[in-house]
């Protein structure tokens, strides 16, 4: 770590407010889990703000200081009644360090980790653009001084469509949960169509560009003590049990002291039905046939793809009987024989209906059709056993039921024919 950036974080921590980490230790003793230069220097600057140290925690069984102990001497079930840990700049190391204080109990006010209170510190930022940070950080301040104390504000980065589509799937859990009188999505222009899909359970939807996303994610997720009032903003899960898809469980982690917990369930989407003229304008001009349609859907960004040629040789057999289109993205191609079809978020679970049916590769898209409850046969590249195995991970079972994605999945391993699969997939349509 660069001599520059350490400076930084020790110019920092010197200017902090201590007032509320003095009241998180009360009168317990205090161990700093990092024995080399950076521990050390750590607790100098601790116990010049008046916080006396016991201790070290180090599992380096080289150091060999009557002060350093194991870290399981301090840290077990129930020692956070009369021990406190402050974690230095292990950043190698902070994910497994974070999950043995959690995994003994421990919670946000039984340790103090300045990668958790100022986000520049992790992977994203470092010593080099730290200025960059301070105008974002002081950018997205602005913003949020902005918003209305008394909403509730979830934040929408994009990223992921099948992470977004879950996370607010479960929106409603938590306006229930928490009886909020009114919710606010805050988003870009490009994910407006997914938050749209929820018009029961968020009340408004303020769209913002990516630099001002980018302010507001940072600053409220370097002070989330201050500002309840806005989730989403940190989207990395770092528990190894999943009750529910990782981003919900982020949001309802970080908001645990409101009352929150992991037992919601997600929710199936409505559409907004085929007498919407919104939805009737767009059908009409791409005039696909109700019924009688097959949209494909090949593409997508973290997922295994099949050949193109499975697709030209696929769209050949469905053209005999079916009108057939290719769901298409900006820089993307129609498979060929298909017809090209761009659909907007918002009007993807009512096209597939209208439509009649898809077929689609496992992606994100998939869990936004598996929520509307649409006819799509799903289709799975597998290479091996472990692959296979990952596919049929109970996560995809909605409210209990199981999802279209293990109802109708389809598995195709690597080495199999494209025509002996075209056969089995037209034989079950």
């Amino acid at each position: 770590m660069e001599k520059e950036f350490l400076n930084s974080v020790y110019k920092r921590l010197n200017n902090m407010e201590w007032t509320s980490l003095k009241e998180d230790i009360r009168n317990r003793d205090v161990y700093i889990w990092g024995a080399d230069e950076k521990g050390k220097t750590f607790s100098a600057i601790f116990e010049s703000h008046g916080i006396k140290i016991c201790g070290f925690l180090d599992s380096n069984p080289k150091i060999q200081c009557d002060n350093v102990l194991p870290p399981q001497k301090i840290i077990y079930q129930g020692s956070r009644e009369k021990n406190y840990v402050i974690v230095s700049m292990l950043l190698r190391y902070c994910d497994s360090v974070l999950e043995q204080l959690r995994d003994n109990g421990f919670e946000e006010k039984d340790y103090f980790y300045p990668c958790n209170e100022w986000s520049f510190l992790g992977y994203e930022w470092s010593f080099k653009n730290i200025d960059e940070y301070e105008k974002l950080l002081k950018y997205g301040k602005q913003l949020a001084e902005s918003l209305e104390e008394n909403n509730f504000y979830f934040l929408l980065t994009g990223g992921h469509i099948g992470d977004s589509i879950l996370a607010l799937s479960f929106l409603y859990a938590v306006r229930k949960k928490m009886r909020l009188k009114s919710l606010t999505v805050i988003t870009s222009e490009k994910y407006e169509g997914l938050v749209k899909l929820y018009p029961d359970d968020v009340d408004k939807i303020i769209c913002m560009d990516e630099n001002q996303l980018e302010a507001l994610r940072v600053y409220s997720k370097s002070e989330t003590k201050e500002h309840y009032n806005i989730i989403g903003a940190d989207w990395k899960f770092m528990s190894k049990e999943r009750k529910v898809p990782y981003p919900i469980a982020q949001v309802l982690y970080k908001t645990k002291h409101l009352g929150l917990d992991y037992d919601v369930k997600s929710k199936y989407i409505k559409g907004f039905g085929w007498t919407d003229t919104r939805f009737r304008n767009y059908i009409d001009t791409t005039g696909i046939e109700e019924g009688k349609s097959i949209i494909l859907i090949p593409y997508a960004q973290s997922a295994g793809m099949l050949p193109v040629s499975f697709w030209e040789e696929l769209a050949i057999q469905l053209s005999a009987k079916y009108s057939v289109y290719t769901n298409v993205g900006p820089g993307e191609s129609a498979i060929k024989g298909t017809t090209p079809l761009f659909i907007p978020f918002e009007y993807v679970v009512d096209t597939i209906k209208y439509a009649g049916k898809a077929i689609s590769i496992r992606c994100g898209l998939t869990d936004l059709i598996a929520l509307g409850q649409c006819d799509c046969m799903v289709l799975y590249s597998v290479k091996n056993q472990m692959e296979e195995n990952y596919s049929r991970v109970t996560s995809l079972y909605v409210n209990g039921e199981e999802s279209i994605l293990l109802k109708n999945a389809k598995y195709i391993a690597h080495n199999q024919k494209n025509a002996d699969v075209i056969k089995e997939i037209m034989e079950a349509l």
